[in-house]
């Protein structure tokens, strides 16, 4: 029995996430982005250096009707309620820089958004030909580094221009393991606007933990023109634009100066102890909250037989047992939502019977308030959990 048990040790207690709203994202991704192209970069990336060169120092933007505005960048159906609360609230920067030529070919940097999970670019390029055909477009070598050498983003196609970065930079390279400049993530691009002679499209890039730069470099050499979505099945590029771009942008300081909140336990109206927090952190445009249930599920010891149908079991389990909201002084509510992070939304399932919920809320940097009411229902039981800065 000690192999089984080892088994389940190995197997059933690594995390199984489960997001809150997978279902609606699913739904959603369907019916909305027909121009939308996501990756997720898991291996080693590239850059490539480039000649042309630029320093912009830049505000923030305020605008009379910068809701609209705001939507009109970011899809309320692809982008998470904290990141366009924010953004609303005046944290997205505005450039006002001019086009940056190279071969011919001009681009620009308009607006970003960073914070410790998500980095929004929106860049414009200037086009000749049919604008409407242009179904999306991406930078396919495209490295973003900061003032530091952390390499915030980076694709993967070529390995070989990212490894001659570390060396100029005198950065330990591996092919194997990342190093600790840089930061791993994923990209979505979708175009976003198109004029008579440009097209405006978005880069929403996410990480763990970006670093708090006050810089960002970006350096590309190839746009790549998609005319149609079956192109994004096949890698099939319509046009491409080639030039050597080296694009730097000095970040406004409530970028660089963001911090996190730390809350903890002020009270808890579960007296047995069985729900314990185990954190409670808030970012500028999220917070994530991570706590243990005791003894939700009974403790499992099954046959190899067993085995199988327990983690089918599991995998198959829906959230509707455990409902989390959150709630400031002010009486706003929060539902959970996705978030970008890494393992930010969903559970753990312990073989002792224990369950680990990782919960998102779209809470922002002024909806934070001193006390903050976590309120669960689990199964029929309901547990009030305060919170305190």
């Amino acid at each position: 029995m000690n192999n089984i048990d080892n088994l389940i040790e190995n197997v059933i207690q690594k995390p199984i996430y489960e997001p809150q709203e997978f279902e609606q994202a699913i739904l959603n991704a369907f019916e909305t982005k027909k121009h939308t192209i996501i990756h997720s970069n898991i291996i080693i990336k590239f850059i490539s250096l480039i000649s042309a060169f630029i320093a912009i120092t830049a505000g923030v933007v305020f605008a009379k009707d910068i809701s609209k505005w705001i939507n009109n960048i970011f899809n309320p159906e692809t982008t998470s309620k904290g990141v366009i609360q924010m953004a609303e609230d005046g944290y997205i920067q505005n450039t006002d820089m001019n086009f940056i030529e190279n071969n011919g070919i001009s681009i620009k940097i308009d607006n970003i958004l960073m914070d410790d999970c998500n980095l929004y670019v929106v860049f414009e390029v200037k086009t000749e030909g049919n604008i409407e055909s242009i179904y999306n477009i991406e930078i396919s070598d495209l490295i973003i580094s900061d003032e530091n050498n952390n390499l915030i983003y980076c694709n993967y196609d070529r390995a070989d221009l990212y490894e001659d970065f570390c060396k100029k930079h005198n950065i330990e390279f591996s092919n194997k393991n990342m190093n600790n400049n840089y930061t791993n993530g994923g990209y979505q691009s979708e175009v976003i606007e198109r004029t008579d002679n440009s097209v405006k499209f978005l880069y929403k890039m996410y990480s763990t933990n970006y670093p708090k730069s006050k810089k960002l470099i970006f350096n590309f050499e190839n746009i790549n023109i998609i005319s149609n979505p079956e192109s994004i099945m096949t890698n099939k590029v319509s046009q491409n634009l080639k030039g050597k771009w080296n694009i730097e942008v000095e970040l406004p300081e409530e970028f660089y100066n963001r911090k996190n909140l730390i809350y903890s336990v002020k009270d808890n109206s579960d007296k047995n102890n069985n729900v314990i927090l185990k954190e409670a952190t808030g970012t500028y445009t999220e917070m994530h909250i991570e706590l243990t249930i005791k003894k939700f599920r009974k403790g499992y010891k099954p046959t190899e037989k067993e085995l199988e149908r327990l983690l089918n079991e599991i995998s198959n389990t829906f959230e509707e047992d455990i409902i989390a909201t959150l709630e400031n002084q002010d009486g706003k509510i929060f539902e959970t939502a996705i978030s970008n992070k890494e393992g930010a939304n969903g559970r753990t399932y312990h073989s002792n019977g224990d369950v680990t919920c990782y919960y998102t809320f779209p809470i922002t940097r002024n909806e934070y308030t001193n006390i903050l009411k976590l309120n669960l229902t689990i199964r029929d039981k309901k547990v009030t959990i305060n919170l305190s800065k």
